[in-house]
């Protein structure tokens, strides 16, 4: 899953560099591994939001919209160039 690579990268690199994330808050290595950890909440809850999502934009108002879907970190590069 590319997402939870990404979430787990994020999370890591925060930890090594101690970046402020709100209210100065900082990620741990206990934060990483806790029951409120960001990668078990986006674990647990990206299959329900992907689905979500692709509801929204097949069966609703939105279904006559045109959208783009943005499947990799190159074709996001490339829709921003070509802006």
């Amino acid at each position: 899953m590319k997402m939870l690579y990404r979430v787990t990268k994020r999370s890591i690199y925060r930890i090594i560099t101690q970046k402020p994330l709100w209210h100065n808050n900082r990620e741990s290595i206990g934060s990483l591994f806790s029951r409120k950890s960001i990668v078990l909440f986006a674990s647990r809850t990206y299959g329900s939001k992907n689905a979500k999502y692709n509801r929204l934009i097949n069966e609703s108002e939105f279904a006559e919209k045109k959208w783009i879907r943005l499947k990799s970190s190159r074709e996001e590069g490339r829709f921003w160039k070509g802006l």
